[in-house]
């Protein structure tokens, strides 16, 4: 895996073995600082560059759904929703800086947590990031 400080580390059961994600401060611009790894095997599942999803802030935070798509917090107030095929859906959660990320137990709500004057959000779910392989398979 890339180099660099870790700034935020998220880990979930993947299909044969774990999925562990970093995100990672890096020197170089054109680095790839978010690498989701499967640990059963040690092949790198996802590697992008974070500017990519939309933000110029640095992200703080990660969660992984229980139907295993990835929301990474950044520090401007955005969210980026990030399946393990790369593509994403970004929204502005709160009006400040995240630094925090949990999914309540069902999976239906995702909660934010940081500098926003609000203090702990909560953002709800459409039914198709509650369970995108159902919603796919229609």
């Amino acid at each position: 895996m890339p180099g660099g400080r870790l700034a935020a580390f998220a880990s979930a059961p993947g299909p044969r073995g774990r999925l562990v994600v970093r995100i990672a401060d890096n020197a170089l611009p054109e680095d790839v600082n978010l690498t989701v790894l499967d640990t059963a095997t040690g092949r790198v599942v996802l590697a992008l560059d974070t500017r990519e999803l939309g933000s110029d802030k640095a992200p703080n935070a990660l969660c992984f759904h229980p139907s295993g798509w990835l929301a990474v917090g950044f520090g401007d107030g955005r969210v980026a929703h990030v399946t393990m095929t790369g593509s994403s859906t970004v929204y502005r959660a709160v009006s400040r800086a995240i630094s925090a990320l949990a999914f309540t137990s069902d999976g239906a709500r995702l909660l934010v947590g940081g500098s926003d004057p609000r203090g702990l959000c909560a953002v709800e779910l459409t039914a198709a990031e509650r369970n995108p392989l159902e919603q796919s398979a229609r």
